[in-house]
């Protein structure tokens, strides 16, 4: 199933090429690039609710007013993700849906790839699609739909990381699993004309396929080149099934917002999973790390997937007397995070396929499990961090105006 933009009603964002560059278009047909400020709703989180109650009176209609006042005068059109539905009728947002915990950033409680050959599987994620469908498809300031946050695909950096990958995790369900079964169904596929060459490339003793259902497959060696070349081409087929499923459902029941999908961590897009996923998504969501835009990388995906990439989730940090750990890549000081933003945007936006550039988090929020902190452009008092927060607005504005795009209120 391929979505086309092209082929949709008009009361929704859309994608258009014109005068050597892809652009989001608006409902009204305007042209719109987007700029965003992510996690407005994380006030709430990694304390006692100390600034949401203190300074906005638990109220979320307070939140959404003071945030919408800020992100319009420091340049930004959009609300990102991960923002309260008061803001939904205020400014273009992005909604999310988490297919799957597989996440870089869970712990590892948390963490646990599914089998998404399962009809429970399916049924929860279609229901999960469904409720956030049916809660914004009539806006008309949603531009489109989020699937998983930074989600670990490739087989050798999970294994690094996490002691396993979706496809192990698949392998080593019980024999009733019907991913177990659906693992077992490709190798008997592909070598039960050559069960000799199974035998060499796995060191299996392979009496018949259909028994190694009940097999954990515990003692394979997963180093092999053919087993993980198999992994490989497996790990395909969990894509294609995790990506279909999640466009299907979502064309059934909103058939006109633009499909983001997962928003990849850069460097944690395998070429293969790319390739399944393109002919269900509309735009190619980035999460880069570098504190420089990485051309090289960007193009490269472009080429790959001719398909516009919105910048999903960014920023450089700096370090601070009361924190001196900060996520993403951390400056020395204020001053050198707001030079990296001049710099930043303008490269990105002179690549005519980048569509959006949405930074991370609004206020300052510590993360107490991984001991940094998530650093805004408000100080957790609300003070505003006014050196980066001019040099935000000055680039904006200045991006926008080269591109011809007005703000968008």
């Amino acid at each position: 199933m391929k979505t086309n933009v092209n082929k949709r009603l008009r009361n929704a964002f859309t994608l258009e090429q014109a005068d050597g560059r892809w652009w989001l278009m608006t409902p009204d047909r305007s042209r719109f690039i987007s700029l965003g400020l992510n996690h407005i709703s994380a006030i709430t989180r990694d304390d006692t609710h100390e600034v949401f109650n203190r300074q906005y009176d638990g109220n979320w209609q307070k939140v959404a007013d003071k945030a919408t006042t800020d992100l319009t005068n420091w340049g930004f059109n959009t609300a990102g993700y991960d923002c309260p539905r008061q803001m939904w009728d205020k400014l273009p947002f992005i909604a999310e849906v988490y297919l799957a915990n597989v996440s870089y950033w869970m712990p590892q409680e948390m963490f646990s790839y599914p089998d998404v050959f399962a009809p429970a599987y399916q049924k929860q994620t279609r229901l999960k699609i469904r409720r956030v469908c049916l809660a914004a498809r009539n806006n008309p300031n949603l531009i489109g739909y989020y699937w998983t946050d930074t989600p670990q695909w490739d087989i050798r950096k999970a294994r690094e990381k996490r002691g396993t990958d979706w496809v192990s995790a698949i392998r080593a369900m019980d024999s009733t699993s019907p991913g177990k079964l659906r693992y077992i169904q490709f190798l008997k596929e592909k070598y039960e004309k050559s069960p000799t060459r199974f035998t060499k490339s796995y060191g299996i003793d392979a009496k018949s396929f259909d028994e190694f259902a009940a097999n954990d497959f515990a003692r394979l060696d997963i180093t092999r080149p053919q087993v993980y070349q198999d992994d490989t081409e497996f790990l395909a087929l969990i894509a294609r099934q995790y990506y279909s499923l999640a466009t299907q459902t979502a064309r059934e029941y909103d058939p006109e917002h633009l499909i983001l999908a997962d928003r990849y961590l850069a460097d944690d897009h395998p070429e293969l999973v790319l390739k399944e996923a393109l002919p269900y998504i509309d735009v190619l969501s980035l999460q880069p790390w570098r504190i420089s835009f990485n051309t090289e990388l960007f193009d490269k995906l472009h080429e790959l997937s001719g398909k516009p990439i919105l910048i999903g989730d960014h920023q450089s940090s700096f370090y601070t007397d009361a924190y001196p750990k900060t996520m993403w890549p951390q400056l020395p000081d204020e001053a050198a995070a707001a030079e990296s933003y001049t710099r930043y945007l303008p490269d990105a936006f002179a690549r005519p396929y980048i569509i959006g550039y949405h930074r991370c988090q609004y206020i300052d929020r510590f993360d107490t499990r991984l001991g940094v902190l998530k650093q805004g452009l408000l100080r957790e008092d609300q003070s505003p961090y006014e050196v980066l927060i001019e040099a935000v607005r000055r680039t904006n504005l200045i991006v926008l105006r080269n591109l011809g795009i007005g703000r968008k209120t």
